[in-house]
């Protein structure tokens, strides 16, 4: 029997007092999981010496910086090798101060996230889910929260004072001043670009008008900027660009006068992609000729207004475009068109979102089953078979994650005209001999643009390399869009 045998009553250590024996030993990590920020990279928590406590306040961050890899815990009242920062912010998330709290122990730590939360903390940490509280860290609560740590020993250092009370009450002073400066700065900027908005509606306008232009696009965020466009008008023909996430807001339909209305589903696309695709959408459906030019308002980036105005003659921004194209494409029925412009919805949204932070290369073709099968190879077992036909629509929001997948994979997914999938993983086999293709075009863009010009398919794919959006149909690229 060895010196370190357990088993031997001679060289066992003696037993830790009760007062010792409050919890079992554990990782300090582990301590803390349920409370770290949702959606942390668990490879970075590993390595990183600072956890972000989950709080819901919305005027402080709370984080815990230290040995996070302390070997164990045994003690409710053994000082955390770490301190607890919490950091106070405007209401525009500008830091006023970082209060410092070290002496911790588990015990004290349980009551200052009571303080914060208000909520019982008796139970362990481990295994906590998010913490519920406030949205907001009063000037009592703060004063409160610093009483209670000063209480349990906590070492408390901040610049806006030593008393509680003094902290708390100079922190909210601050706040409001503030608050007052960010509130009044925000109006100033949001009155800046309105005044610009509502000039740009009204000397666009009027340029068309000079010009002899009929027809105006407006991207419309708000009903202000339908009121303004809808004093100034006159008889011009408006193109009307309604964003997902003004729909709600907007008061305009379908069958507005002599209008279109064209309604963006994708919530989180460009000005200039979304341009182009009403401007599309308006010559496919006709409501816009080849010999139109037509004043755009610009929309801006990052703010419901508007930026600016330009001039556009269709075939500078379509190069296909003949008037034989476009009849040809104004002949295709309106549900064909819907399908096609949800399967380019689509590919900006999984162009967009990627994988695992990169973009990954994807070929949709839209056409009828009999036309395409001289063309197409199933080589790979197709993995949709297992859904029924029904279970596979574009518009089905739970499948379109079955269908990224699918997507991402070499080769092909097969749409029908009314939105439901074929298959997918299936080979292309068009001829590609007498296809004009361009610099940066790989066998995707080939094939894809291949099977167009021996069929009446459109097909749409998106560049491993790029992530842009391209159209095609009739043997050449029709629309092409950038996800940035």
């Amino acid at each position: 029997m060895t010196a370190t045998d357990p088993a031997d009553p001679s060289t066992t250590p003696p037993s830790p007092s009760s007062e010792e024996q409050v919890g079992e030993a554990r990782p300090l990590l582990d301590v803390f999981e349920g409370l770290v920020v949702p959606h942390a990279n668990t490879d970075d928590i590993e390595v990183s010496n600072t956890l972000e406590i989950d709080v819901q306040e919305s005027n402080l961050r709370v984080r815990f910086v230290g040995d996070t890899h302390a070997p164990s815990l045994g003690s409710e009242n053994e000082v955390l090798p770490g301190k607890l920062e919490v950091e106070l912010l405007t209401a525009g998330g500008r830091t006023i101060d970082t209060l410092s709290m070290s002496q911790l122990t588990m015990s004290s730590l349980k009551k200052i996230l009571t303080a914060f939360t208000q909520r019982d903390m008796r139970e362990r940490f481990l295994g906590l889910g998010r913490l519920s509280g406030d949205t907001f860290l009063s000037q009592g609560k703060l004063r409160n929260l610093l009483t209670q740590a000063g209480a349990e020993g906590v070492q408390i250092n901040s610049s806006l004072g030593v008393a509680p009370s003094d902290i708390a009450s100079n922190y909210n002073r601050q706040y409001s001043r503030a608050k007052s400066d960010e509130d009044n700065r925000e109006r100033y900027l949001d009155l800046i670009e309105r005044s610009a908005t509502l000039s740009i509606v009204h000397h666009g306008l009027a340029q068309a008008k000079a010009l002899g232009i009929n027809k105006v696009l407006v991207p419309v965020h708000t009903q202000s900027i339908v009121a303004e466009v809808s004093r100034s008008r006159e008889d011009i023909d408006i193109i009307w660009v309604v964003p997902k996430a003004a729909v709600e807001g907007v008061n305009l339909s379908e069958d507005e006068g002599g209008d279109v209305v064209y309604f963006s589903t994708n919530p989180k696309i460009s000005p200039d992609a979304e341009q182009r695709l009403a401007l599309f959408s308006a010559l496919a459906r006709g409501h816009l000729t080849i010999d139109e030019r037509v004043l755009c308002l610009k929309g801006a980036s990052h703010s419901p207004n508007l930026s600016g105005y330009e001039i556009v003659a269709p075939p500078r921004i379509f190069s296909w475009i003949s008037k034989e194209s476009l009849e040809s494409l104004q002949s295709i029925p309106k549900s064909s068109l819907e399908v096609i412009e949800r399967v380019v919805d689509i590919a900006m949204k999984f162009s967009r979102e990627g994988i695992e932070g990169k973009y990954f290369g994807a070929t949709f073709v839209v056409g009828r089953g009999k036309k395409l099968a001289p063309f197409l190879k199933q080589v790979m077992h197709n993995p949709l078979e297992g859904l029924d036909i029904e279970d596979r629509s574009l518009y089905d929001p739970r499948f379109l994650r079955t269908l990224r997948a699918a997507a991402s994979v070499e080769n092909a997914v097969i749409i029908r005209p009314d939105g439901l999938v074929s298959s997918a993983w299936t080979n292309i086999v068009a001829p590609t001999d007498e296809i004009e293709t361009r610099d940066g075009w790989g066998s995707r863009h080939v094939s894809a643009v291949a099977i167009t010009a021996v069929t009446e398919a459109f097909s749409v794919t998106i560049s491993e390399s790029t992530g842009d959006v391209t159209l095609m149909w009739a043997g050449k690229p029709i629309l092409e869009l950038s996800p940035r």
